[in-house]
């Protein structure tokens, strides 16, 4: 094995543990190689940058995007958010753990591990409505619009955020501060797309150009790209990326792949290339849906 810098290693077994995440994935979008301001992508954060009193243009609102929005949104001058498919985004029930509890767990711990067992049992019971029967997502879905006329008054705003699909199509976002960012007076949630990037400017799918010195890509991940920016020669030297061209990605339990010894993958092709999908009740019977969006892993 040779590591960018040159050196050498030797083993009798590779663990590619490269992850799922890990990956950015970039739109394509038509002459963003004129854009002269700054970007980069949430997961290689530019920290040098300073974004205050800056012009934003934030792309994507999947889970990348509610995580930095609300905490950049203060801070910048203007904030455009150019969203493609609006996520179901439900409430994080986040709190900090009483005195009693703490002292119950410290006195009884197996009422920790039954109270943890409680949070996971009620988070899997959604199961049910993703692979079973969607209709029972229908009482998620009614939380859901809840949740956003709770804390979204306008009425157009609110449109725009609220999802067409069922919810499960696309991953089920959670946040409580993602929301109320949306209301400020310096964040545009804007639904025409992109029809062009200049070199300081965005141009959207009406014709409007919107002035900006930052963009930010919340845009996720290549999630089915297994080896990354690998280059992995099994036996005979052939790349493994020849060997899933000619045979598509496959692997011996999703972890070992024949032809390369040793070579074990802790998320392998089975895992990574698989869709989002989800059975929709209104498609009929068997019909799955995609609801585009940030190509993240369920």
């Amino acid at each position: 094995m040779t590591t960018h810098d040159g050196t050498e290693l030797t083993t009798r077994i590779f663990v590619s543990g490269i992850g799922a995440l890990s990956i950015p994935a970039y739109p394509k979008l038509p002459g963003v190689e004129n854009f002269q301001g700054e970007a980069f992508h949430s997961a290689r954060w530019n920290h040098d940058y300073d974004l205050t009193g800056k012009r934003v243009a934030a792309v994507g609102t999947g889970a990348s995007a509610i995580q930095f929005v609300p905490r950049i949104a203060p801070q910048v001058e203007q904030l455009d958010l150019y969203q493609r498919t609006p996520p179901w985004v439900l409430s994080k029930p986040d709190r900090r753990m009483t005195k009693i509890e703490k002292l119950l767990f410290k006195t009884l711990p197996m009422t920790q591990k039954l109270f943890r067992g409680g949070i996971y049992w009620w988070m899997e019971s959604r199961v049910l409505g993703l692979a079973v029967d969607p209709r029972a997502m229908k009482l998620a879905e009614l939380y859901g619009r809840h949740f956003i006329r709770r804390n979204i008054k306008d009425p157009e705003l609110r449109k725009k955020v609220t999802p067409d699909y069922t919810i499960g199509c696309k991953r089920i976002l959670m946040s409580d501060e993602y929301y109320p960012s949306l209301n400020r007076d310096n964040v545009a949630v804007l639904t025409d797309g992109i029809q062009e990037v200049k070199a300081h400017s965005i141009v959207d799918g009406k014709g409007v150009e919107r002035e900006v010195d930052c963009i930010i890509y919340g845009t996720g991940f290549k999630v089915s790209d297994p080896i990354g920016p690998m280059q992995i020669i099994g036996k005979g030297g052939e790349e493994i990326r020849d060997t899933w061209n000619e045979t598509g990605m496959e692997a011996y339990l999703g972890i070992s792949v024949s032809g390369f010894p040793n070579l074990l993958h802790a998320a392998g092709p089975q895992y990574r290339a698989r869709p989002y999908l989800h059975r929709v009740h209104d498609r009929g019977p068997g019909e799955l849906c995609d609801a585009g969006g940030e190509q993240t892993a369920p």
